[in-house]
């Protein structure tokens, strides 16, 4: 949509790069650069792209009394106090003539150009903080982090000297002439752990952060319980130094001396090391890489201020143990004031996406503006909700004080012979094989939506008569036997309703050299039992009365997790030796704590879902498309694809219209009542501007004339522009 000043959705943002009415004084900043964009990292600047991306975000419900039309906007150059490397940052504030005391909301973030001839409000990622901020006196900052955009330097990954220029940025945003000097950081993935970064360093100025799946020990993270992920190694020595050395390139205006001093970066060699070295053993390295980029105690020892925790309890990316059990640590800290939302949601903001599919909360906006109130400007009695807001596994919402509930009581179901889950002991014994499905493609491939393999183990109670809940961290308690040197498990917690469909609320995996989650890998010895102590991603489960609780075993990957070492591994059963133990409650839904209503999915009953080749991609790299859906009725559907990406000729791709940055496929007809698969493939934009994040769905289906968005369709793939081979899958 081209900007026009009646426009409700790209509206223009004066700048005031170099005019001294508007631009606040330089001065707190005295090796600053200069402020009209002729410094910095970059010599020659290539025309910045302004993404036409209309995400959907919630907005404020209620004006504000500035008008984001007289915002201004400007950039500084800071030279770094530890090198002298640049440190960039991109101020939106509003009309400087009528406020002089705004706080601050920043985004530090790897996924940013260099901001100069930038029109920071509408191309950078911070149009949902800007447009919902600014007009309520908020100055709004973007911060490219080091070695990526216009920063300079090494990119370091969550590294020390990355924290340092950070907090450089914050101290210099506080300390303006025309901030308040309160700043608050948000943000989401790399962007969800710049916050812990600085928190890290105790800033005085950050009063609160609103991490949303942040990443507080990358190490956790990529190697948790020794089983590592596929894109850990790859990650670290591919994907992010690529985004240094790939998109910020020459072709883009780097200097070629500076690219050259980047290309020599000794952290990138020491990273790959340090990948390597946890994919094979699961342990920290020696030279202490994984250990300067645990935030934990850092933040508990340094930081005095609040956190607003966003994690989706459904992210397979960054997964919810980053959150919890660590949480409990947090809260236990004087200085610290944590406050949760926990929704069915996966790796995205809480109103990202599609608010039909039930896990969007369309008032995010306006519960992070009376947080904001209440933590920025010292306003008192804002009403900022509940202390958790948190939508268990069926889709409701209710509020606790804390997560998960302190009113539980712990219950072990045990694993039985015959496949029985149950509370009550039994003297029957026996013992389960698990094993990779040579059908299934081994070890290295997800074993499907809901595991029936031949060498898996189901084990599932009665229905029950009554709802049945439970919340935090379960852990599976197990004797097992390896066959072989090594060996590994995954366990899934499904809910079975009464017509036998299952759905997954939770899981883990654990490598057997890890059994009681320790640091250091132990010796495994075929033969020789182990007891294990296998930990469930924190999950909050709810099964309805009349359903079933089951567990299965396997030795599959999920959340691309790989088993390094397959050897069949033997479940002792029965008499006490094996069993689930969970936190128990009673709950019920709270209305006070559920989003705004909102229109849900088409009137005909659609379900649908998606799989792709990977989750992330390089230049040119084809990704094979799988949509499905059952309609109540006979339907048409189609695809939503980022335009950027080529659709390929072939398969069930029909005709394709373009409509703004989205590009629909149409893929013909469903049935009614009826499962119907969809298969077409596009192939991942090319270039040192194609790297970022690129959302896919929903899928839609005409209903009545109308196309309407299925419910769960939704799903992010990440490109990185230079032409190589794919670096991870899911």
């Amino acid at each position: 949509m081209p900007d026009d000043e009646n426009s409700p959705t790209r509206r223009s943002v004066l700048r005031a790069l170099g005019a001294g009415a508007l631009v606040p004084s330089l001065s707190t900043a005295a090796a600053a650069g200069p402020a009209d964009g002729t410094g910095g990292f970059y010599r020659d600047r290539v025309p910045f792209t302004c993404s036409d991306s209309e995400r959907n975000y919630a907005e404020v419900s209620e004006d504000g009394s500035y008008d984001i039309e007289s915002a201004t906007e400007y950039v500084v150059d800071l030279n770094s106090e530890q090198d002298g490397e640049n440190v960039q940052i991109g101020v939106v504030r509003p009309d400087p003539e009528a406020v002089d005391d705004a706080p601050v909301i920043v985004r530090a973030t790897p996924y940013v150009d260099d901001l100069r001839d930038a029109n920071i409000a509408e191309c950078t990622g911070v149009k949902r903080l800007a447009y919902n901020f600014v007009p309520h006196g908020y100055a709004v900052a973007v911060i490219p982090v080091r070695g990526t955009g216009g920063a300079g330097g090494c990119m370091t990954l969550f590294g020390p000297a990355e924290r340092r220029d950070l907090d450089q940025a914050v101290d210099y945003l506080g300390e303006a002439e025309w901030s308040n000097g309160n700043v608050a950081m948000s943000g989401g993935s790399y962007d969800g752990t710049t916050p812990f970064e600085v928190a890290a360093m105790g800033n005085d100025h950050l009063e609160t952060i609103v991490p949303m799946s942040g990443v507080p020990d990358v190490h956790d993270l990529m190697y948790r319980n020794g089983v590592p992920e596929t894109r850990g190694p790859l990650v670290l020595n591919a994907l992010y130094y690529a985004i240094s050395l790939g998109t910020d390139s020459p072709l883009t205006g780097t200097r070629v001396d500076a690219y050259a001093t980047r290309a020599a970066c000794g952290e990138y060699a020491q990273g790959g090391f340090a990948a390597t070295y946890a994919g094979v053993t699961g342990e920290r390295d020696p030279s202490g890489y994984w250990a300067a980029r645990n935030l934990r105690p850092l933040v508990e020892d340094n930081y005095e201020g609040s956190i607003f925790y966003v994690q989706g309890l459904q992210d397979w990316n960054v997964d919810p143990s980053q959150m919890y059990p660590w949480a409990e640590r947090l809260e236990a800290v004087d200085d610290i004031e944590t406050r949760y939302m926990l929704g069915q949601f996966g790796h995205a903001y809480p109103d990202d996406g599609d608010w039909a599919e039930g896990t969007r909360r369309n008032d995010w906006a306006d519960i992070a503006l009376r947080w904001y109130e209440q933590e920025l400007k010292g306003k008192e009695n804002v009403d900022v909700g509940p202390d958790a807001y948190v939508q268990d596994s069926t889709g409701e919402w209710r509020a606790e004080d804390t997560w998960p509930p302190e009113r539980t009581d712990s219950e072990t179901w045990r694993l039985q012979p015959g496949g029985t889950l149950s509370r009550e002991p039994t003297d029957e014994t026996g013992s389960a094989t698990v094993a990779v499905d040579p059908d299934r493609h081994g070890a290295v491939f997800y074993p499907g939506e809901v595991p029936g393999c031949e060498t898996c183990a189901r084990f599932e109670t009665e229905a029950f008569d009554d709802e049945y809940r439970f919340a935090g961290e379960p852990d599976l308690n197990l004797a097992v036997t390896p066959t072989g040197p090594g060996g590994y498990l995954t366990a899934y917690v499904l809910a079975v309703d009464p017509e036998g469909e299952s759905e997954r609320v939770g899981w883990g995996m654990l490598d057997l050299r890890y059994p009681d989650r320790g640091d250091s890998a132990q010796e495994v010895v075929p033969g020789e039992t182990l007891e294990v102590s296998l930990p469930i991603e924190p999950l909050d489960a709810r099964i309805p009365a009349g359903s079933k609780l089951a567990v299965v075993l396997h030795q599959g990957t999920m959340s691309g997790r790989v088993g390094l070492t397959p050897y069949p591994v033997e479940v002792d059963l029965g008499d006490g030796a094996a069993g689930l133990v969970v936190e128990t409650f009673e709950a019920e839904p709270d209305e006070t704590a559920a989003p705004y209503p909102v229109e849900t999915g088409p009137d005909a009953g659609v379900t649908g879902g998606r799989s792709d080749d990977g989750s992330l991609f390089t230049g040119g790299q084809t990704n094979r498309v799988e949509v499905t859906v059952e309609p109540d009725v006979g339907v048409r559907v189609r695809d939503a694809v980022p335009s950027a990406w080529t659709v390929v000729e072939g398969g069930d791709a029909g005709d394709t219209r373009e409509e703004g940055d989205t590009t629909y496929v149409d893929l013909g007809t469903a049935p009614a009542g009826q499962e119907t698969t969809f298969t077409y493939a596009v192939e991942a934009p090319t270039g040192p501007t194609a790297s970022g994040d690129y959302r896919f769905g929903p899928i839609e289906a005409r209903v009545d004339g109308d196309w309407e968005a299925v419910a769960d369709t939704g799903d992010t793939n990440y490109v990185v522009g230079a032409e190589t081979t794919m670096l991870g899958t899911r």
